[in-house]
């Protein structure tokens, strides 16, 4: 945070988010009320969280079919729309 500020925070978490979010999650809550306020670190993990569904689709096109991407692109874009 200190080097790169928030957005380079955001942006690595969006990369370390191809594995998974738990590590994301857990630096996210750690750095609320120090580094970020409520807004933030909810608008922090709704960008990351977005990034890591979007990988699933890509994953499953990578992977799987063009009609498991659709379906999975789908399915992501509910669970993003409603979050």
């Amino acid at each position: 945070m200190i080097l790169f500020g928030q957005t380079g925070f955001i942006t690595s978490s969006s990369v370390a988010s191809l594995v998974g979010m738990d590590a994301v999650l857990i630096n996210i809550s750690e750095m609320f009320g120090k580094f970020f306020t409520v807004k933030g670190a909810l608008g922090a993990f709704l960008i990351v969280n977005s990034f890591n569904l979007i990988s699933k689709v890509v994953y499953s096109y990578l992977y799987g079919s063009k009609k498991l991407a659709m379906k999975v692109l789908i399915a992501m874009g509910i669970i993003i729309s409603f979050s």
